[in-house]
């Protein structure tokens, strides 16, 4: 099963929604950082307040986090949140 593009009519409500499977770009870039911070996966989890487990989840593109945890998850890195969304194509640019 293939990830949408375009909204499509949610079941809620009748809305148009995106879908909201996990941006696996944004995972590695967590990974990315907090290797480069020197930190665990646990470590984060402490430093953000989220559960270890749920960090690696993020990583693997399993989880998606909320606009909170994102934040959490930045500021435990010490870097902007959009930093997190960058294209590994985009980066150096």
């Amino acid at each position: 099963m293939g990830m949408r593009s375009t909204p499509y009519k949610s079941h809620v409500y009748g809305l148009y929604v995106h879908d909201t499977h996990p941006n696996p770009q944004f995972g590695l870039n967590v990974q990315r950082y907090r290797k480069q911070a020197g930190l665990t996966q646990e470590k984060l989890g402490e430093l953000s307040d989220l559960d270890r487990g749920y960090i690696s989840g993020v990583e693997r593109g399993i989880r998606n986090p909320t606009v909170v945890s994102v934040e959490k998850i930045a500021d435990a890195l010490q870097i902007h949140t959009s930093q997190l969304f960058e294209n590994s194509s985009t980066r150096d640019v």
